[in-house]
């Protein structure tokens, strides 16, 4: 907390709300073993700490963070830095009624791109942060790059899969729909005062 607090002035550094700080040093109990929560829990502390920043560290985000896994930390870390990442749905067409069903939901690079440790439950991890209000993914919209999917689409194990849906009939298709996950406004102040280091060092 010292490294954190040392370019604040002494006269801007005040008592922190209890209703972040109790639940915040309660939780980091059980967290200190996963550096990228623990990072959350004392930057929330620091955030608190500080007058200029209190304002931002909302009581639920100690709820916040209970909530997450260290893998969505830094997804979200990664989204927060991006402003837009995007994403797409893998889906079976049928030719001959133009029915569609989902084969693979939110697929796309982020997992790798943030250094997940469970790559595989990247499309979970999203489902999550947008539960917990963190993110966005309008289903409604895309990103109008037209380079903005070539990593996605390109990626061997993407290509492998659209090949195997069409493989398996004359009237079917492998297609995707395509999207892009973003932070909400409530998010961004997560991140400003959680994600974002206070280290000065």
């Amino acid at each position: 907390m010292s490294k954190k607090l040392e370019g604040v002035p002494a006269e801007n550094i005040c008592t922190p709300d209890p209703a972040v700080a109790g639940p915040a040093l309660e939780s980091l109990r059980y967290t200190g073993h996963k550096d990228s929560l623990s990072e959350l829990y004392a930057n929330l502390l620091a955030s608190a700490m500080d007058i200029n920043t209190a304002r931002t560290a909302h009581p639920g985000f100690v709820e916040i963070i209970r909530n997450m896994a260290s893998d969505e930390a830094r997804l979200l870390n990664l989204i927060l830095d991006k402003k837009f990442f995007p994403i797409i749905d893998i889906k079976k067409v049928l030719a001959d009624n133009g029915g569609e069903q989902i084969i693979h939901e939110l697929v796309s690079t982020i997992g790798h791109d943030a250094g997940c440790e469970h790559k595989d439950l990247t499309a979970a991890y999203l489902n999550n942060l947008e539960r917990l209000g963190l993110i966005t993914i309008p289903r409604d919209s895309f990103l109008t790059n037209p380079t903005a999917y070539d990593r996605i689409l390109n990626d061997p194990v993407v290509k492998t899969e659209l090949e195997r849906i069409n493989s398996e009939g004359e009237n079917i298709k492998g297609d995707f729909n395509k999207y892009y996950v973003k932070p909400t406004v409530f998010g961004k102040q997560f991140g400003a005062a959680c994600v974002v280091s206070r280290d000065k060092t």
